[in-house]
C-alpha cells in the first residue's frame, strides 16, 4: 500500500513538472529596431513655357514702323552720262509668312525717278531729263533664333525682286536700263529694310524679360492649403529651348525649365533665388511634371487596426490538437521591414516576432504587407518547442490583417495640388496651368514613429506668360 502511494505521488509530481514545463512562457529574442530619417528626394520635373509670336501682330507692327517716304536721294551719279533723283515709298502693306523657322517678308515699293542724262542723237549732243514711276516687290527671308544669352538673333537675306511696274524712259532709240534703277534701289534700300525688319523681330521676340520674371516668380513658394499649411516649392535648375517653327500663323517655340518640385509643411519656406542660367538648346522634352505626395500611418494607428482585426482570434493546428489566441500586437521598424510583436496564449504562451515588407498597392491605394514570416530567432526557437506553429496559418492571417488605406489622404493631396495648378495667377501676367494624370509609388520609409509612403503624382505644368 505504501509503495502504491509513493508511485502515485511520483506520477503526480511528474505531471506537475510536465504541466509547468509545457506552460513555461515562450520568449524569443526581439529583432533590433532600426528606422530611417525621413528625407524626400524629389525627381526632376519639366515646366513648359510656350512662346508664340503671332504673324498678324508682327505684320501690324512692321507696317506701323514703315510708313510714307522711306528714302530720298538727289543728284545721284549713276555713270558719266546719267544722274538720278529718286524717292522710294511703301506701296502697299508688307506681308509676312512663316516657313519652318524662317519669316518670309514681301515688301512692295513705289519708286519715282527723275533722270538727267546726256546723249548723242544723230551725232548731235543733247541733255534732257525725264520723270518715271515704277514699282518693285522685294522678298526677304529671315532665320530667327535665340542665343545662349537669351538675345534674339536673325539672319536675313534678299531672296529676289520682281517688277510690278517697269519705268519707261525712252528718247528716240535710247531707253534707260531697268537694272540701273533696280540696282540702285537694292543697293541703298536693302540694308535699311533689313535692319528695320530685323529690329522689329527682335523687339517682338525679346523674351528674356518675360522669362526672367517667370523664372523668379516660379521660385516663390505657392500655398496649396492653409489648414494644414502646405507649400509647393519649384526649384528651377536649367532652361532649354526647342527651335522656332512656323505653324498656323504663328512663329512658335517652347522653353522648358527643369526643376525640382517639392511640398513643404508648416511655415512659409525662405526664398533663395537661383539666377537665370544660360539657355540650352534641345528638341521638345517630355514636359513631365512630378511632385511627391506623402501618405502617413503612425505605428499607433497601425497597431490599433491590427489589434481590432486580430485580438481575441484563436487559431487551431493539427486538427485542433493545438490552439493559440492572439492577445496583443505591437509594431516597430527593422530597416525596411516591419516587425510584428505578437502575444499568444494557449498551447503556446508568450511572444513571437514576425517581419513583413510594407508595399504600396496602387489599385487600392493602401499599404499592405508581403513576405510575412517569423523572424529567424523566433523560427529557430519554435523548431525546438512548437514546430506546429510554423505551418503558415498565423503568418497569412497576420499579413492579411495589415492593410492600411491611404486613399483619403492621397485624394485630398491630389485635390489640393490640382487646385493650386488650375489657372493659378502667380503674377499679373503669369498663370500656372497643370494637370495630374496618374499616381505611381516611389518608396516606403519606416521612420521612428510612422510608415511614410511616397507617391509620385505625374502630369504636365505649363506657364502661360501673357504679353508675348
Amino acid at each position: 500500500m505504501k509503495f502504491r502511494i509513493n508511485c502515485l505521488l511520483f506520477v503526480f509530481c511528474l505531471s506537475v513538472l510536465w504541466n509547468c514545463s509545457s506552460h513555461k512562457p515562450f520568449i524569443a529574442r526581439a529583432p533590433e529596431e532600426k528606422s530611417e530619417k525621413f528625407h524626400l528626394s524629389p525627381d526632376i520635373s519639366e515646366v513648359n513655357i510656350p512662346v508664340n509670336l503671332t504673324i498678324q501682330g508682327m505684320t501690324e507692327s512692321i507696317n506701323k514702323q514703315l510708313t510714307g517716304l522711306l528714302y530720298e536721294g538727289k543728284q545721284i551719279k549713276a555713270n558719266d552720262n546719267i544722274t538720278l533723283d529718286i524717292k522710294v515709298w511703301k506701296q502697299a502693306p508688307i506681308q509676312l509668312d512663316v516657313v519652318d523657322n524662317e519669316v518670309i517678308y514681301t515688301v512692295p515699293l513705289k519708286i519715282w525717278t527723275n533722270t538727267f542724262f546726256k546723249l548723242s542723237l544723230l551725232g548731235i549732243p543733247m541733255e534732257d531729263q525725264k520723270e518715271a514711276d515704277c514699282a518693285i516687290e522685294l522678298s526677304f527671308r529671315s532665320k530667327v533664333f535665340l542665343d545662349s544669352l537669351w538675345k534674339v538673333q536673325t539672319i536675313t537675306t534678299l531672296e529676289k525682286y520682281t517688277w510690278l511696274q517697269k519705268p519707261v524712259i525712252k528718247i528716240g532709240n535710247f531707253e534707260l536700263p531697268l537694272g540701273l534703277v533696280a540696282d540702285y534701289v537694292l543697293k541703298n534700300q536693302k540694308e535699311v529694310l533689313v535692319q528695320t525688319l530685323d529690329q522689329q523681330v527682335k523687339d517682338q521676340l525679346d523674351v528674356k524679360p518675360y522669362i526672367l520674371q517667370a523664372w523668379n516668380k516660379l521660385q516663390n513658394p505657392i500655398q496649396v492649403s492653409d489648414k494644414p499649411a502646405v507649400w509647393l516649392l519649384i526649384k528651377p535648375i536649367n532652361a532649354f529651348m526647342s527651335p522656332f517653327i512656323g505653324k498656323t500663323g504663328n512663329l512658335s517655340s517652347s522653353i522648358g525649365i527643369t526643376a525640382y518640385v517639392e511640398s513643404h509643411f508648416g511655415t512659409k519656406p525662405a526664398l533663395t533665388l537661383a539666377p537665370l542660367p544660360a539657355l540650352k538648346f534641345s528638341n521638345n522634352g517630355p514636359n513631365e511634371f512630378k511632385i511627391s505626395m506623402v501618405g502617413e500611418i503612425t505605428y499607433d494607428q497601425a497597431k490599433e487596426l491590427a489589434k481590432n482585426n486580430l485580438a481575441g482570434q484563436t487559431f487551431e493546428f493539427n486538427d485542433g490538437k493545438q490552439k493559440v489566441t492572439v492577445t496583443d500586437i505591437d509594431l516597430y521598424p527593422v530597416g525596411e521591414m516591419l516587425a510584428i510583436k505578437t502575444t499568444l496564449t494557449g498551447s503556446l504562451n508568450g511572444v513571437v516576432y514576425l517581419k513583413g515588407l510594407p508595399v504600396y498597392d496602387s489599385l487600392s491605394r493602401a499599404v499592405k504587407l508581403i513576405q510575412t514570416q517569423f523572424d529567424i530567432e523566433t523560427k529557430n526557437k519554435l523548431h525546438k518547442t512548437a514546430s506546429w506553429l510554423l505551418h503558415g496559418a498565423l503568418e497569412k492571417r497576420i499579413e492579411s490583417s495589415m492593410h492600411y488605406s491611404l486613399a483619403d489622404q492621397l485624394k485630398l493631396g491630389e485635390e489640393l495640388i490640382r487646385k493650386s495648378l488650375n489657372h493659378n495667377r502667380i503674377a499679373t501676367n503669369i498663370v500656372l496651368n497643370g494637370s495630374l494624370s496618374q499616381l505611381s509609388p516611389k518608396k516606403i520609409i519606416l521612420t521612428p514613429t510612422s510608415i511614410k509612403t511616397v507617391v509620385n503624382a505625374k502630369g504636365k505644368l505649363d506657364v502661360q506668360i501673357e504679353g508675348f
